[in-house]
């Protein structure tokens, strides 16, 4: 057995305490060069013996400071009283009532400090709440009474720091002994103002003592006591990795870890030497506490000094994790997939770590759009490193059915064949486009591939929980499967077909499996008893949520029988949303036993009722963990549904699981907590990623990190420090603007060829938030939103260039990367080269315009390989639509592209857009995509095109859809009147129904009073038509609003309306649905009588009128205004131009005249008094034979 790990002192062990210390005991300096390498900056032991003593915040209560404000926030009842603001906590989980004090509602709102004695103030520090001053002054005063102005007026940024130092009218040399921060306008928050929020108000007598940067560990461990810098241990050529125990598989993950980077050998050794190693001992025996308690099974205890490093742990899961903490310590280099010439130093460091919860999970949801497998692993990489457990994977929702299931072990009677679950359902996603109209990608896992996954996720001790969602979200199971389709599942099946239609949609809530359908339940129990062969675990997770159009009780009966029937056949637990705790009211005490509920929102009654019949409660509260939610407004992807503003890391790393669910549940009762990630709008691994780092991180912390050694600013700092490391390993991210992201650069020696001139990598830098010039000569930091991407921070505050000295010449270094920053993207590695013939061995040094940088050395041979030249044109492109004689409309047919350049492709037909797909590195993409179901039968044009990169194919379609004859230009119509429509909640105007744009819709009154069918929209087409039909388009983004049972009138005036001259029944196809009629008049009318979903609303996306104009009427008519004896009048005068007598009628406001048999070359008039002194503009109408011809006439006052 190795030497026992250097055993901690016992003092403040508990594990409500938390020590970060330096063994050393000396002087601490911050690290601002190089946080990116994992390292820890050494201690500066001269400047610790001449440094000036640091000084105090005087403000503090526990310093004797005594606070007073104008008022508080709702009197003081909400807790934001004047008293927070000196308690030292500078920082609260976002939007509870936590340490800070809020003002009264007052532009002129101010707090004051009294300190304990009048004191040379060094700096103030305001530590402002989202809701901080819009302006203000700070004041000081000798006796509370006479202020004077110490600075100018303030303009702070929200949600940050202020410093502040004595000036303006005050003498900063002397000493005062109150304090005021004085406002002059609060800021508003979503166009309200509320008091003035600040979390704390220090008054510092001197400088602030620089902490020592903490390591940057992400999560953060339970104890770090770091050491003296001078004793580092330093992996080298000789390093060796000695195994103890049960260590083997973990020391060979080290060796495997550390080999591409350094080069080295690092041989792995059974036992031995444990001097200048890296030493793994897994022991079921081994003695080490976790802050004073007993070893766990994820537990660890990792000690560095200049000896070596030593990992000891009970289990191989604890080691693995002690593994991912040495990892962060080490430069983010050791990441690289190439050697290079890195320090590879790890700090003197002692932790003692173990988790908080045992089930960490994050949620990925390749049902709505495909992941591939390939996909799914990167992120089972990147997320383990961070010490995550669960890997939750939804793999079937309304929108596609992603995990094979095949027949075998079918019981007796069952005739479902479970095939086309991935036959059917497998080739549908997301039809809402994604980011630049990209299309839900296809595909499933078979079997083999799906245990892969689980394999590939146990190796790094990460459990897979399979979801298959029941009974609701299962459009894509009852589309697939014909026995699953009733008269009482939901939606209702196409007779035509005997299942539903598939539906691409966002959509929620409109599907479920019939409970009385015994077939539902031997569909669940086949299809669970394989998920549960398949992934082995502890869990399967049923779904059952969102099932609103099933309703309460009809969802009780299922999930009261189907959770048994799992149990049963799985031998496993049942994990539900929290929706599906409501069943258990009235079940047995025990009937949840081994149960878990997955609490998203809504009230938390039935959660409690779940844990106490047995059950335990993940925690995805979606304000605080849902990954799919956009970072800010102008976030490209993602949604907005459940968090607002900025939805960033600081956010979802300030809640409490026991405390975040309404009412709040014992921690005994949390298994764990779990970010889930919604892919509506994800396309793709890459913006996956987006989405899910760096926000997985704080929700991963949240389950790992105790309580009260959580801390959002040293959470924000440690993840600055991190992003390096993802960029090395390839990782996309957001770049946060919250944080200050590190950089760092590392050498690289180089085999160049002897006399030939090429670009040879010399080293590369690790940046984000940066972007590099055009021209390759600098990387600079990227502060500006108008250049596409978001502005961000880095701690590159200039930019960075470099040059390689050599000892006959200085060359210029160009920077090159294949990924630079975009709206979706961070930056990448950058690469340094030097364009440059070597004819001789030299040793250079990268130097870069930060002062690091590193040796190069430089071997010359005939014989070496050039570097990669520039990536070839993609070849002339191919496209491939289908695999039979001909393509369906509404169908997702098969497509195979070549020949492009990575990245998107659009997608016409008969030349018009209708979404884009993106090939791959290699100009490639093989997929599922929807033919639109609006397209017409016959030979269409099927088009693929890049910019001027263009390939079409000719297909037949097959279609039930036809053009509307006889368009009639959209731009004449005008709405004549609407029975209903919302205005007040929402923007849903009749108007929107001929605007010609789908994604707009009317729709009928829903705020307030719903009013009932019928609705009518009544359309002037602006002339008398012969009309030829009538095309209805539904809404397109929800079941909301769709008509079924329908009439349709046509009239001449728009007044009388005699019998419908159309009438039938909408489906519930986002396809247009045309209407063919018979009918003359100028106004046409629809009227629905139903809706698709049963209920009162209805409207329309677009609503488009076919007809052929009627004859010309043979009149020209004027109007005008006039005045007779004081009193307004309107005259109308109409002419026959025609060659036969005709009827006329003379319609205004104020009158109506019949004449009949008007001659050719005749003209009928009318003066009609308004019998007033004026009138407002207005029209009149000369009615001919049921045509109406309006003219204008003007307002006047006599």
């Amino acid at each position: 057995m190795p030497p026992s790990p250097a055993s901690p002192s016992p003092a403040n062990r508990g594990r409500a305490r938390r020590r970060l210390v330096a063994l050393a005991g000396a002087a601490l300096a911050l690290a601002t060069a190089t946080p990116a390498t994992g390292s820890v900056a050494p201690p500066d032991d001269a400047a610790a013996a001449t440094a000036v003593a640091p000084g105090s915040n005087v403000a503090l209560a526990s310093a004797g400071g005594v606070v007073t404000a104008s008022g508080s926030e709702g009197g003081g009842t909400y807790g934001w009283t004047p008293d927070k603001a000196i308690d030292g906590i500078t920082s609260g989980p976002v939007g509870q009532h936590t340490s800070r004090w809020s003002s009264d509602a007052s532009d002129a709102a101010w707090l004051m400090v009294e300190l304990a004695e009048p004191t040379v103030i060094d700096h103030v520090n305001i530590y402002w709440e989202t809701a901080c001053a819009a302006r203000y002054v700070l004041q000081v005063s000798h006796d509370g009474t006479s202020w004077t102005d110490a600075t100018p007026t303030v303009s702070p940024a929200c949600g940050a720091l202020d410093r502040q130092t004595v000036g303006a009218q005050a003498d900063p040399a002397a000493a005062y002994r109150f304090v005021r921060m004085q406002t002059i306008e609060r800021t508003p928050v979503g166009n309200q103002k509320y008091g003035v929020s600040l979390w704390e108000l220090e008054v510092w007598d001197g400088t602030e003592p620089t902490p020592r940067r903490e390591p940057a560990l992400v999560p953060r461990p339970a104890l770090v006591e770091q050491g003296d810098t001078a004793s580092a241990f330093r992996i080298t050529p000789e390093t060796a990795v000695v195994a103890h125990g049960a260590g083997r598989g973990t020391a060979d993950l080290v060796a495997e870890l550390l080999r591409p980077a350094t080069g080295y050998a690092l041989p792995v050794v059974d036992g031995g030497d444990d001097r200048g190693a890296i030493a793994v001992t897994v022991d079921p025996e081994a003695g080490y506490t976790v802050e004073g308690g007993p070893a766990a099974d994820e537990s660890y205890v990792l000690d560095v000094d200049e000896g070596g490093v030593r990992i000891v742990a009970t289990t191989s899961h604890g080691a693995f994790n002690a593994v991912q903490t040495l990892r962060q310590l080490l430069p983010a280099w050791v990441e690289s997939d190439v050697p290079v010439a890195a320090d590879w130093a790890v700090p003197a460091i002692h932790v003692e770590d173990a988790p908080r919860f045992a089930y960490r999970g994050v949620m990925l949801d390749p049902a709505r759009s495909f992941q591939t497998v390939e996909a799914i692993k990167r992120q089972i990489d990147v997320l383990s490193q961070l010490k995550l457990s669960v890997l939750h994977l939804h793999l079937a929702d309304d929108q596609g059915w992603r995990i094979e299931i095949t027949n075998e072990g079918r019981v007796e009677g069952d005739t479902i064949d479970y095939t086309r679950l991935v036959d059917v359902s497998g080739r549908t996603a997301m039809d809402s486009r994604g980011y630049r109209d990209e299309v839900g990608r296809t595909g499933y896992y078979t079997q083999d591939e799906y245990r892969d996954i689980v394999a590939y996720a146990a190796e790094r001790f990460v459990t897979v929980v399979p979801e298959v969602d029941v009974p609701g979200h299962t459009n894509a199971a009852l589309h697939a499967i014909p026995e699953l389709n009733t008269s009482r599942s939901l939606p209702a099946p196409d007779p035509a077909t005997g299942v539903v239609p598939w539906n691409g949609t966002g959509n929620v809530g409109y599907s479920a499996l019939d409970e009385r359908n015994e077939a539902s339940y031997t569909f669940v129990r086949h299809v669970f008893r394989q998920l549960a062969e398949m992934t082995g675990g502890p869990y399967v997770h049923m779904g059952g949520d969102e099932t609103h159009a099933m309703g309460h009780d009809r969802f009780v009966d299922f999930v009261t029988r189907a959770v048994p029937d799992i149990q049963e056949v799985t031998g496993r637990g049942v994990i539900g949303w929290n929706e599906y705790a409501a069943a258990g009211a009235g079940q047995p005490d025990d009937f949840w036993e081994g149960s878990i509920a997955q609490y998203w929102v809504g009230s938390a009654d039935p959660l409690r009722d779940f844990v106490a019949k047995g059950g335990k409660a993940i925690v995805s509260n979606a304000t605080g963990a849902y990954l799919d939610q956009k970072y800010t407004s102008d976030t490209p992807i993602g949604l907005s549904w459940a968090c607002g503003g900025t939805c960033d890391a600081d956010r979802y790393y300030d809640w409490e699981p026991t405390t975040t669910v309404p009412g709040g549940i014992d921690e005994e009762s949390v298994l764990g907590v779990e970010a889930p990630l919604w892919s509506e709008t994800v396309r793709g691994g890459d913006q996956l990623e987006f989405l899910l780092l760096p926000r997985a991180a704080s929700v991963l912390e949240t389950g790992w990190t105790a309580r009260e050694d959580k801390d959002v600013a040293s959470f924000m700092q440690r993840l600055g420090d991190l992003g390096p490391r993802l960029t090395v390993q390839g990782h996309g991210f957001y770049e946060s603007p919250r944080t200050t992201w590190a950089a760092t650069s590392v050498s690289a020696d180089v085999d160049a060829r002897s006399g030939a001139t090429a670009a040879w990598p010399v080293g590369y830098v690790a940046a984000p938030g940066t972007k590099l010039a055009a021209d390759g000569a600098r990387i600079a930091p990227d502060v500006t939103a108008a250049d596409g991407d978001p502005a961000t921070r880095s701690v590159l505050t200039e930019p960075l260039t470099a040059e390689l000295v050599c000892p006959a010449r200085t060359l210029p270094v160009t920077f090159t990367t294949d990924a630079p920053r975009d709206a979706l993207h961070p930056a990448g590695v950058y690469t340094a080269t030097v364009a440059a013939a070597f004819d001789v061995d030299a040793e250079c040094e990268l130097v870069t315009s930060r002062g690091d940088g590193g040796r190069v050395r430089v071997d010359v041979d005939p014989g070496h390989p050039l570097p990669p030249g520039p990536t070839a044109e993609p070849g002339d492109p191919t496209v491939s639509l289908g695999s039979g004689a001909s393509v369906e409309a509404g169908a997702w047919e098969s497509l195979a592209l070549t020949g492009f350049a990575p990245g998107h492709v659009e997608l016409l037909v008969d030349g018009a857009v209708k979404f884009t797909v993106r090939a791959l590195a290699d100009g490639t993409f093989t997929g599922h995509v929807p033919v639109p179901a609006a397209t017409f039968a016959g030979d269409r044009v099927f088009t693929a095109r890049q910019g001027e990169r263009e390939v079409s194919t000719t297909r037949v379609v097959d279609s039930d859809q036809r053009p509307l004859a006889n368009p009639i230009d959209r731009s004449t119509l005008r709405v004549h009147d609407v029975s209903s429509e919302e205005t007040a909640a929402e923007q849903a105007p009749a108007t929107n129904a001929i605007d010609g744009d789908p994604d707009t819709f009317w729709h009928t009154r829903w705020s307030g009073a719903a009013q009932p069918y019928p609705h009518h929209v009544t359309l002037d087409l602006g002339a008398a038509y012969d009309v030829t039909g009538l095309q209805y388009t539904t809404r397109q983004d929800a079941a909301n609003g769709r008509m079924a049972a329908y009439e349709v009138y046509v009239s001449a005036d728009g007044v009388e309306w005699g019998d419908p001259v159309a009438s039938g029944s909408f489906t519930a196809t986002l396809a247009p649905q045309t209407v063919d009629l018979t009918g003359t008049g100028r106004y046409l009318r629809l009227v629905g009588l139903s809706s698709v979903s049963g209920n009162a609303f209805g409207g329309a996306a677009e609503i488009a009128v076919g007809g052929v104009p009627v004859r010309d009427v043979p009149v020209t008519a004027t109007a005008v205004s006039r005045c007779l004896a004081g009193t307004a009048y309107v005259a109308v005068r109409a002419d026959n131009d025609g060659d036969a007598p005709v009827d006329m009628t003379i319609e205004t406001a104020h009158g109506t005249r019949e004449v009949a048999a008007v001659a050719p070359g005749r003209a009928a008039s009318g003066s009609f008094s308004t019998r007033s002194s004026s009138v407002v503009a207005g029209e009149a109408a000369v009615v001919v034979a049921g045509t109406r011809v309006v003219v204008p006439y003007g307002a006047l006052s006599c």
